[in-house]
């Protein structure tokens, strides 16, 4: 398998910490509430993102996380003065957001169920509406016509055609096998044993991901998304 992903251009590192695949779904499948799991997905984009946080349970619209990065931004020295009084670049115009909901499936069983797709549908309809006037996080920099990668994590299983389903609608998936890949690929390096020698490090990764918890948004205060 290492010669394989290699050849994908996979990291060595990532490679070496693919090792302690079991310890890290197994981390990932009994956590013990749905909201580690915003927190887990918040970590994993920021390390590849410039941003991101977690948001409140309540009132959010079924967004878990947002997160941004900057994309081809301009240099304002040479270029028409268009920014609003007080705006700090990036500017939202800028950034490719990000908007992330979870669903965890908190019963520790060798065989997950499946993902019920009455909530796919529902995420989908939450989604678009944050391009609306009525989306709640429209001050975290998502204008009507902002670039959006859309992204559901989950430790349900998804079915096939479900899979399928969002991929057409451009809806990246994190189940099991994605969520524990990422993990390995951005996780500190406290997580994982160096050279693979070792053991997974429990508590070094809830230490991780719970650094996101502890720093959930809600809609009043979402403007620190675009600004930060």
């Amino acid at each position: 398998m290492g010669t394989a992903l290699a050849l994908s251009g996979v990291s060595a590192k990532t490679i070496t910490r693919l090792t302690h695949r079991e310890a890290v779904r197994n981390s990932l499948r009994t956590i013990e509430r749905g909201h580690n799991l915003e927190a887990i997905t918040a970590a994993i984009l920021a390390e590849c993102c410039d941003h991101s946080r977690v948001t409140k349970g309540s009132g959010d619209q079924g967004v878990d996380g947002l997160a941004w990065k900057a994309f081809l931004p301009l240099n304002h020295f040479c270029c028409p003065r268009v920014n609003p009084e007080g705006a700090q670049s990036p500017f939202a115009w800028e950034k490719v957001v990000v908007i992330a909901s979870s669903k965890a499936h908190l019963g520790n069983t060798d065989e997950p169920e499946l993902i019920n797709p009455a909530f796919i549908r529902e995420l989908v309809g939450s989604w678009i509406i944050q391009r609306s006037p009525v989306g709640k996080w429209n001050d975290s920099g998502i204008l009507p016509l902002s670039p959006v990668q859309l992204i559901l994590a989950t430790t349900y299983r998804i079915s096939s055609p479900a899979r399928e389903e969002c991929r057409s609608l451009g809806v990246q998936i994190w189940s099991l096998p994605e969520l524990t890949f990422l993990v390995c690929g951005f996780a500190p390096d406290s997580v994982f044993p160096p050279d693979g020698l070792g053991a997974f490090n429990g508590h070094a990764f809830r230490t991780w991901w719970l650094a996101k918890a502890a720093a959930r948004i809600g809609t009043a205060t979402s403007a620190a998304v675009a600004t930060v």
